[in-house]
């Protein structure tokens, strides 16, 4: 038979064991809760968002036959972050599309072929650009690349056949654009040359050293590149 100190002993690492399984028991009960909150899609108008760590993404729209469209700025107290790949691709009958303040990436493709666009408004939360995102927007006239934006995707302007207004926010640090052609802040790499351009002959500034994958494609009008001597 236990002396009474033992039975102090054992009841006391009981009443431990207790606390540790009740403790055990609600954190694996929280758990679930922020795993879904995490996973959770939710609608607002048009809209459905997948919620993230970040914010909302936006990653589906339901075209009922609106020319200009609006992204809300938050869902559901959730600030709108993201704009995912191929939402809007290939809805014809959209002409103007505002994208909201805080918004930080535009995914691949996300206005692939959207042949009516003629204006976007890009917020300068953004900060990047997927590939082929306006690949094909044949009646955008204009864009203005944000100050924050540091990366741009392989053919995300291509076969804009309007845009002949390109340009580069003068304070952004990673980019700038001189007569339609996109080439990093110091001029080292030409990345993107608009098939807009209606030159047949081309010069690429001496102090280029790199020309980015397929920074000339899809440019009929141009007949001859001029590249640097050294």
């Amino acid at each position: 038979m236990p002396f009474p100190e033992e039975k102090e002993d054992i009841v006391g690492s009981k009443k431990i064991i207790s606390c540790f399984l009740c403790f055990a028991l609600i954190c694996s009960l929280l758990a679930p809760i922020g795993t879904q909150a995490a996973d959770m899609i939710v609608s607002e108008g048009a809209f459905d968002f997948k919620i993230t760590d970040a914010g909302a993404e936006l990653i589906r729209f339901y075209f009922f036959g609106e020319s200009r469209i609006e992204v809300p700025a938050q869902v559901q107290g959730y600030p709108v972050v993201a704009v995912g790949e191929e939402v809007f691709r290939n809805l014809d009958g959209i002409t103007q599309i505002i994208l909201p303040e805080g918004v930080e990436s535009i995914g691949d493709r996300a206005f692939y072929a959207c042949i009516d666009l003629v204006e976007i408004t890009l917020p300068t939360t953004l900060q990047a650009i997927g590939e082929m995102a306006f690949s094909n927007c044949y009646a955008l006239e204009s864009l203005l690349i944000p100050a924050n934006v540091q990366t741009i995707g392989m053919s995300a302007f291509m076969n804009c056949s309007k845009l002949t207004a390109f340009q580069v926010d003068e304070t952004n640090p990673w980019f700038k654009a001189e007569n339609n052609v996109l080439f990093t802040a110091d001029m080292t790499q030409l990345l993107v040359y608009l098939n807009t351009n209606p030159s047949a002959t081309y010069t690429v500034p001496q102090q280029v050293r790199r020309i980015g994958e397929k920074a000339f494609m899809e440019c009929g009008n141009l007949q001859q590149i001029n590249l640097p001597a050294e």
